[in-house]
């Protein structure tokens, strides 16, 4: 048996996974920002807790983390979601589990789940997106992930897409992240609900502090205005977003993962089309098939190499 952990920005999913990737069981909690080595300890009593104090027959631990990682030394560098800088993490975790602790920026997780047993099965190239909290990036490359000359990892979200946009939480403005994550277009859900007080947006959401990711996607389906505007700007977004990437990787195909994707076809085919219309560009793109559960999965293949 392998623990895999998904720590995103707004939740912590904590997963038993088989080594065939099957997930017997998983537990989440909330992210509460603070003392990052507090919330390190806090996720090390998650885990021997989630397991019962015991982890006998638990192989090793794997955690997917947002932001820039140093997997050689278990460390995470920077996560602006989470706040945190220069973290040991696994050495943390490792003293309050007595277990080998392994650690991977969260897409690259989620594309090494999706290369080994979900989507980008094959496939022998391909880019994912996870549009949660933030935009990750995944690469894979011949079948193998791509990491960097150090083990580091392609943050494709802070690629600049509007040059002094909004601002992103890692300091600069106009990032990828800042238009394309769920984050963002919670945002925007906001401000449209603000400007359009007749939006049906009110009703799905009752309340403007209730609006999530899925509001205006599913209001939109219903022909309101205002929120298919906003669908309209963030698939615009996103399409420009993928351009950009496909421009340089050039990937058999394009894989969502995320909250966002959970629309499914009905984002990816909208990408698809809007594409097409601004470049001239047949650019496949396809929903990720573990969901949620790639980042779990992603951390437990570190110990399946």
């Amino acid at each position: 048996m392998i623990i895999g952990v998904d720590i995103g920005g707004t939740s912590i999913k904590v997963g038993l996974v088989k080594e065939d990737g099957t997930i017997i069981k998983k537990e989440s909690y909330k992210v509460v920002n603070g003392n990052q080595e507090k919330m390190a300890e806090e996720l090390g009593r998650f885990i021997l807790k989630f397991m019962d104090n015991d982890l006998s027959n638990v192989l090793g631990i794997g955690l997917a983390c947002p932001g820039i990682i140093d997997r050689k030394n278990g460390i995470c560098q920077t996560s602006p979601n989470l706040f945190w800088h220069d973290l040991h993490i696994c050495e943390i975790i490792k003293d309050i589990c007595n277990k080998d602790v392994q650690i991977i920026n969260d897409a690259n997780a989620a594309a090494l789940a999706e290369l080994v047993l979900g989507a980008g099965v094959g496939y022998k190239s391909f880019v994912m997106l996870t549009l949660g909290t933030g935009v990750g990036g995944g690469i894979v490359i011949n079948h193998e992930l791509f990491e960097g000359e150090d083990d580091s990892e392609t943050e494709l979200g802070h690629w600049t897409l509007i040059e002094n946009g909004e601002p992103c939480n890692c300091g600069k403005k106009g990032c990828i992240e800042a238009y394309c994550s769920a984050t963002a277009l919670i945002r925007d859900t906001k401000i449209a609900m603000e400007q359009n007080r007749d939006s049906m947006m009110w009703d799905f959401a009752d309340m403007i502090v209730k609006a999530n990711g899925q509001t205006a996607f599913e209001v939109a389906k219903l022909g309101d205005k205002a929120a298919t505007e906003v669908v309209n700007n963030y698939v615009k977004y996103l399409s420009d977003s993928i351009i950009m990437i496909n421009n340089t990787y050039h990937p058999e195909v394009f894989l969502l993962g995320g909250g966002v994707s959970l629309q499914k076809e009905h984002l990816t085919h909208k990408v698809e089309d809007k594409i097409f219309e601004i470049s001239q560009e047949k650019i496949h793109i396809i929903p990720s098939k573990l969901n949620n559960d790639s980042g779990i999965v992603g951390a437990a293949c570190l110990f399946l190499k």
